[in-house]
């Protein structure tokens, strides 16, 4: 009875830990997202910069 009590405490423990983990894993997606425009951004600015300077 004691140890179906701790196992069922300790899996309690683990689903809270993975539910924690999956809201922060969430902000995670959108720093990936910001992330990945702000590439863009500096690819397109590197491009622009590149051709300018091959015309002169």
């Amino acid at each position: 009875m004691v140890a179906a009590l701790n196992a069922a405490m300790k899996s309690n423990k683990f689903i809270n830990a993975c539910l924690k983990l999956n809201e922060e894993m969430k902000k995670m997606g959108v720093l990936a997202l910001q992330i990945k425009v702000l590439r863009q951004m500096v690819d397109y600015f590197d491009n622009q910069v590149s051709r300018l300077l091959s015309r002169s």
